[in-house]
């Protein structure tokens, strides 16, 4: 094969060779300036639609935060004769889901590989974008086996993220048939992030008894893994022929594995101060995990100096300035933490002439305490309210069992 060259507006990439390809483009092992290794996706269909998917797919991935994504890393356009062709670079990962499966995933570590599954799948719905194309082979393995969600090149985003309007086509659609769901494979089929339950059902399945469940009498969990048959009917849920019977989002899924005791499946929230997706475990913060910091003065009136803050302090914030134990100067007319006054991003500090520089040296001191306190105080909040989450997801699955036995039971009761 040719070697290819591959230019940015700050880096040369050259190909190795190739590692995959797909209907519309080839992805790429290349090696850059400094010799660092990455994967590259070259888009060869350049059909004004195909452009419009490519541009959604990378404009996604490249503010991508999350780790259970893939990340653009860069971008390009490669000349091929008279075409121009858009490419994006990203990290090399060591495998597929689906070579990692053929190789053997024991029993015992299914679940956490399929929590890194549905980590991923639900970052993305949780943005707005739907996969609609998963299978092992868009489902990439790190050299420490955690997954990452890839190609998202048939994707639905919502219209505000869309860059152009893309009409999906009935090939688009029809790309992955084994792991599509039936609304899928019907000309204007409603397709929502259930598509996406269902081909995760399928793949749930497959790590362990390496059967896809089409049609009746496939091979079920509790055959060749009698631990985990309480996944048998957690699959037969999200594979439901109508997705009104689908579990409607991941974290419903992530309920059931959590209410079976698996500590490692976390919820997760998109967290509007950080813009990004996060684990629920992670304190809900305002102040998206920024200290609050002195930026100046903002003007002095009436005895009182205003000293501008980095932020505007949440009530959880003024609650811990106000209620903590901090040493400071008794000088007459000192402003303390108890008495001190906000307004907006801005504290107001009680001063005379004599005062004022060791009034300032004191809240300057004041803020570290603070911050360290309000982060310490929303820790502990989130870990008892992980906890209490827990915990009443527990009961609700037991609860549920207990319903179902009562159930079977009373059917076989004859009068």
């Amino acid at each position: 094969m040719t070697k290819m060259v591959f230019e940015t507006a700050t880096n040369i990439y050259n190909s190795t060779g190739s590692v995959g390809d797909g209907g519309c483009g080839t992805v790429f092992r290349v090696t850059d300036a400094d010799g660092e290794v990455f994967a590259l996706k070259l888009l060869r269909d350049t059909t004004t639609n195909k452009r419009k998917r490519f541009k959604n797919e990378l404009a996604f991935c490249r503010r991508n935060q999350h780790d259970r994504i893939i990340r653009v890393v860069d971008e390009g356009v490669y000349a091929d004769g008279g075409k121009h062709l858009p490419f994006y670079v990203m990290p090399l990962l060591a495998s597929t889901l689906r070579k990692y499966m053929q190789a053997g995933i024991s029993k015992d570590q299914v679940l956490r590989v399929f929590s890194d599954i549905l980590d991923g799948v639900e970052a993305a719905h949780l943005q707005g974008v739907i996969h609609r194309d998963l299978k092992p082979e868009n489902l990439l393995v790190s050299e420490d086996k955690r997954i990452v969600v890839a190609d998202f090149g048939i994707a639905h985003f919502r219209e505000e993220e869309l860059f152009t309007a893309v009409e999906t086509r009935a090939t688009d659609k029809l790309a992955n048939y084994r792991y599509s769901a039936p609304e899928q494979r019907m000309p204007g089929g409603a397709v929502d992030q259930r598509a996406d339950v269902f081909a995760m059902g399928y793949i749930l399945n497959e790590m362990f008894t390496g059967d896809v469940p089409h049609g009746a009498g496939y091979k079920r969990i509790a055959e060749v893994a009698p631990d985990y048959a309480y996944l048998d009917p957690l699959v037969d849920e999200m594979i439901q022929q109508s997705p009104t019977n689908r579990p409607g989002a991941v974290a419903k899924i992530k309920e059931e594995l959590i209410g079976r005791g698996n500590e490692f499946v976390a919820k997760q929230r998109l967290d509007a101060a950080r813009r990004a997706v996060v684990a629920d475990s992670l304190p809900n913060d305002p102040l998206g995990g920024q200290d609050i910091q002195v930026l100046g003065f903002a003007g002095y009136a009436d005895g009182l100096v205003g000293v501008r803050l980095s932020a505007a302090p949440p009530p959880d914030w003024i609650t811990a300035m106000q209620g903590g134990a901090f040493s400071h100067s008794s000088v007459m007319g000192d402003s303390n933490p108890q008495t001190l006054r906000f307004r907006e991003d801005q504290a107001l500090l009680k001063v005379t002439p004599s005062t004022a520089e060791r009034t300032i040296g004191n809240f300057k001191d004041w803020l570290t305490q603070v911050n360290y306190i309000y982060r310490d105080r929303l820790r502990r909040k989130a870990a008892e309210d992980q906890r209490r989450e827990a915990e009443r997801i527990k009961k609700e699955v037991q609860r549920a069992e207990e319903e179902a036995r009562i159930a079977e039971a009373l059917r076989n009761i004859t009068f």
